[in-house]
């Protein structure tokens, strides 16, 4: 930035804050969320016009559909500051997502068609191999998942956890009856019976981690989950491995995300305020409005995050309700909200 203009120097502190590496010997000014937006959305304006002076650039953002209102507003203001430049904007989102910003002249949607027959054949040839037992599963897994490569995906993956395909990635074959092939009606219905096929302690975590939002880094995992270092790390490579979660980051600490939103939805969905039992009942929630929080847990110290503030503060109180404590949530003028536990 500061190579593209000078000027962009003073803002750097704000923008290592935002993006979650702050510089400890440059810190970013104490500001209240509503002006910490404000200076956010003044910077990125003139930063992608002076960018388009210089080159050509092509930004990716994905699943639209679950940005919250603060996010909305960011992306329409990045929208604007890209009308006359050399940029490239690719979006995706669900048909019921709808922003103003579509009314653009140069805004052009494109339609993503479901797979056809042949293209799902050519997905499990990838993810399966080329044995001709695989290319006789493609009229099924075509018809019932309707051309959805997720679903097609899952439904791989559910088969070699069965045992019915027996192999490495890329050189399975088929070895019971194609008669035998049941596969759940909705790829919802085909997840949460994946994840009942898991060991306990995995399918625990993974619903301990939907809890805390679709992304998830390791320290909050480890504060709420309560499970020794070494069983954490082997029941997250189970977890990868299964492709229910992915690393999203190693620095400054391990980050995961569940592969898909829905994956998360499932999970969430089978669990319950009692998976939670062995987490620590002593918590501290500090939220600001801007969405970065800080976890603390009697015992364990401070961690520092970026989760959902609605997401922590739920957890929060179902924990302290599980220990028989009543909580209270104070929200003082500074709009920041602490929930404290009482005997």
């Amino acid at each position: 930035m500061v190579l593209l203009d000078q000027e962009f120097a003073e803002a750097l502190p704000l923008l290592f804050d935002f993006l979650g590496v702050a510089d400890p010997q440059r810190p970013a000014p104490r500001l209240n969320p509503e002006a910490r937006q404000r200076q956010l959305l003044a910077v990125m304006h003139p930063v992608i016009q002076s960018v388009s002076e210089t080159q050509t650039t092509v930004t990716m953002i994905e699943d639209l559909h679950w940005l919250d209102a603060a996010s909305g507003e960011f992306l329409e203001h990045m929208v604007e500051a890209r009308g006359g430049s050399r940029h490239l904007l690719l979006l995706n989102f669900r048909p019921e997502y709808h922003a103003d910003w579509m009314q653009k002249s140069w805004y052009r949607q494109i339609p993503l068609t479901p797979l056809g027959s042949e293209a799902i054949g050519e997905l499990l040839a990838d993810l399966l191999g080329s044995d001709p037992s695989i290319a006789a599963l493609t009229p099924p897994i075509h018809a019932r998942t309707g051309g959805n490569p997720f679903f097609t995906e899952e439904i791989a993956q559910t088969l070699i956890e069965s045992g019915h395909l027996e192999g490495t990635r890329g050189a399975y074959r088929w070895v019971t009856p194609i008669e035998r092939l049941e596969v759940p009606a909705t790829v919802q219905a085909l997840l949460a019976a994946r994840m009942d096929r898991l060991p306990e302690r995995e399918k625990r975590l993974l619903q301990v981690a939907s809890v805390i939002g679709k992304d998830f880094p390791e320290p909050l995992l480890a504060a709420v989950a309560g499970l020794p270092a070494d069983e954490l790390k082997t029941s997250l490579a189970a977890l990868r491995r299964a492709e229910f979660v992915h690393e999203q980051a190693i620095y400054p600490v391990a980050e995961y995300s569940f592969k898909h939103p829905l994956t998360q939805e499932v999970a969430l969905g089978t669990s319950s305020l009692a998976l939670l039992s062995a987490a620590p009942f002593g918590i501290d929630v500090k939220g600001a409005a801007n969405g970065i929080l800080s976890f603390e847990s009697v015992g364990r110290g401070a961690i520092d995050v970026v989760p959902e503030p609605s997401t922590i503060l739920l957890l929060a109180v179902g924990l302290l309700g599980l220990a028989g404590r009543s909580g209270t949530c104070r929200r003082p003028s500074s709009r920041r909200c602490a929930i404290s536990s009482k005997e």
